[in-house]
């Protein structure tokens, strides 16, 4: 039998000039094959302030953690052939054909953590600097094991296949304005704006 568990929390303030919000997430799958399994966390928080007339600012951010274990649905990268799993059977108890298998794990972990801000600087009630950036990073190891019983695994401490990958991406912009009503219903509106945009793959 499996079982799933889900647990959260949550605290929060809404106001005209002040907010904020910070929520919990986590859930765990059971699974019905050994070493089966997934974790999941999540957090988020969140802060906007528009008590100064001058300054408004604000920041958002959603952090999370996945954790797979799949040993019984794994596409088996690496896999020793027959020979090699019968090279050294006199040192390697385990050294058969299915010894390999005996400890056999297939662990993924996922980290992603997404933020954006933005900061607002009123000079007057015309002029105003408005600049947002936002961040993406994820980060997706994956380790499958074959244990230390056979020489195959012995000879890289249990590890067969490491797989791993970073990804970020950000951006930032910035944008100075300037408004003025030259007459009741007419709105001249000036603005400059700079923006950069970057990623990065590992």
């Amino acid at each position: 039998a499996s079982l799933t568990t889900t647990n959260s929390f949550g605290v929060s303030k809404l106001a005209d000039k002040t907010s904020y919000r910070f929520t919990g997430y986590y859930r765990h799958n059971g699974a019905m094959v050994d070493n089966s399994g997934s974790n999941q966390f999540t957090l988020t928080a969140s802060l906007e302030s528009r008590a100064n007339p001058y300054i408004w600012f604000g920041i958002n951010t959603i952090a999370s953690l996945g954790m797979i274990a799949s040993p019984g649905t794994t596409a088996y990268y690496g896999k020793p052939s027959t020979m090699l799993v019968k090279r050294f059977p006199e040192f390697f108890t385990e050294d058969t054909a299915d010894g390999w298998k005996k400890d056999f794990d297939d662990d993924s972990k996922d980290y992603r953590t997404v933020t954006s801000a933005f900061l607002t600087l009123n000079f007057t009630p015309a002029l105003r600097l408005h600049t947002t950036v936002g961040v993406d990073f994820q980060d997706n190891r994956r380790a499958i094991w074959y244990g230390n019983g056979t020489s195959f695994g012995a000879a890289s401490n249990g590890a067969a296949s490491n797989i791993s990958s970073v990804l970020l991406n950000y951006n930032l912009r910035s944008e100075l304005s300037w408004k003025h009503y030259f007459t009741e219903d007419h709105l001249l509106n000036l603005s400059a704006v700079a923006e950069v945009l970057g990623n990065s793959n590992k």
